[in-house]
């Protein structure tokens, strides 16, 4: 960090953050202690008057902010812990953009770590959580780019307790710290003693361990995030969507590793990511629900369509992950060009009848397919499915199947078969769209030109 720019310090005038605002200072980092009351404990208000006090005895800038946790907890379904947390983080970060700040520094010390290793490990964690927390990082979830920075995880809570005798300084006592309701309380007040029976120095070696699966996990991120870029395809605002091949053929824990971070991006408030989580994911991916969708969480679902895997924020939306037309819309093509389904479009254009069939021996357009011109019989109409229809599905050497059973085959949910486009030519279903082309309009040896059919996706909401 520069020296000359702001460092804004969170401040609850415990020992840790104490020394923390000390060690900056003297250091010659230009420090702003900013303090949260969070409206928990009676003398709340008691301690930001004292923080203040302790600051300016310091000599350092004080700012201070706060928020109604219990409100939050109960609008939000969240446990104290974490409640108090998200306000607070949201706050200092807020505080930090205002003040122009380099970074936003907290307390966290060596014992803080052990703590969080093990309740992370208590919890199923992977790798990610068993690394700890970093000394450096950015959480934008908050919306900024400020990073969070830990100078104290090399110290220990012993030595930050001694720094502030020694500096003659008295931090403040926060009685919640002793309480065993918290998790983190009792991790420290019982796990961590209990440990210790069995080996006096279990401390030192939980941070060791968690410093060496920090450094290997430097090392996996790369193939992780190359496994990311392979197998992403965009994110919505409400949702991401994943490339299904991609993610069937990805090995176990590498699947799980792209299903996690899809996760961190959509929703990065969801903290502690287990492995119940991210098995049931991929057990959906491969062997998805009649569905094709399921709840996770409160609010985040997974969905699988027949080239996707998308997470979203809520329940899933039809006509984002899948075409649909109004019920009862019919659409008339008289010509080749550009027409709106609801949204989508569909785009009909003559095409090199050589690229057509290079495009075809591929097999990897879904969403696009090539027609025989002269066997289509101009207008032609985009419509939903009627009860009992049948068609000749390309493959079936001219036997025909129920529409619903090829709905059924091709794995498309209940919900959404109503509505799905079909292409008619005459009496025919040329293509059920997105999915597959009927016999009667399918090139052939004789063909000598060709309608080239794309589905194009609605146009992507700006992020943000």
């Amino acid at each position: 960090m520069d020296p000359a720019k702001v460092v804004l310090a969170a401040f609850s005038g415990g020992a840790d953050s104490l020394s923390l605002v000390v060690l900056l200072h003297r250091a010659g980092f230009s420090v702003v202690a900013a303090h949260f009351n969070h409206h928990l404990r009676t003398r709340a208000d008691q301690d930001e008057l004292e923080a203040g006090l302790l600051a300016r005895k310091l000599g350092i800038p004080f700012i201070s902010g706060g928020g109604d946790v219990p409100e939050y907890i109960r609008e939000n379904h969240l446990s104290v812990e974490e409640g108090a947390r998200q306000l607070r983080y949201r706050w200092l970060l807020d505080t930090a953009e205002k003040k122009g700040a380099q970074a936003l520094a907290v307390g966290h010390t060596a014992d803080d770590q052990v703590e969080t290793v093990l309740m992370h490990l208590l919890r199923g964690a992977g790798m990610d959580g068993l690394a700890g927390m970093p000394d450096r990082q950015t959480l934008p979830i908050w919306g900024t780019d400020i990073p969070v920075v830990r100078p104290l995880l090399s110290y220990w809570r012993d030595e930050t307790e001694s720094l502030c005798k020694e500096s003659g300084l008295v931090p403040l006592q926060d009685d919640s710290n002793a309480s065993t309701i918290y998790f983190r309380n009792r991790i420290r007040h019982e796990l961590i003693p209990f440990l210790r029976t069995y080996n006096a120095k279990v401390k030192n070696h939980i941070l060791q361990t968690a410093s060496i699966l920090a450094e290997e996990q430097t090392i996996l991120s790369d193939v992780k995030n190359k496994a990311w870029d392979t197998c992403f395809i965009e994110q919505r605002d409400s949702c991401i969507c994943l490339d299904m091949d991609c993610i069937l053929n990805q090995q176990e824990g590498l699947r799980r590793a792209v299903l996690r971070q899809a996760i961190a991006i959509l929703s990065p408030g969801i903290r502690d990511v287990d492995f119940q989580l991210t098995a049931r994911m991929s057990e959906f991916v491969q062997n998805p629900t009649r569905s094709g969708e399921m709840s996770l969480t409160a609010n985040l679902w997974i969905q699988r369509t027949n080239d996707r895997v998308s997470l979203w924020n809520g329940k899933p939306g039809l006509i984002i992950s899948h075409p649909q037309l109004e019920s009862g819309d019919i659409v008339k093509i008289p010509e080749p060009g550009i027409y709106s389904l609801r949204g989508w479009e569909l785009d009909i254009v003559e095409d090199d009848l050589q690229s057509a069939w290079n495009s075809i021996r591929s097999g990897k357009h879904t969403n696009r397919v090539w027609l025989d011109y002269e066997r289509l019989q101009f207008p032609l109409e985009v419509r939903g499915g009627i009860a009992g229809e049948r068609l000749h599905p390309f493959g079936l050497k001219g036997k025909s199947q129920k529409l619903s059973d090829y709905f059924t085959n091709h794995k498309v949910p209940r919900q959404a078969r109503g509505n799905w486009p079909l292409v008619i030519s005459g009496d025919n279903v040329v293509w059920v769209v997105g999915l597959g082309i009927g016999e009667g309009a399918a090139i052939t040896p004789k063909t000598k030109r060709v309608l080239r059919f794309s589905l194009r996706f609605p146009a992507l909401p700006p992020n943000g």
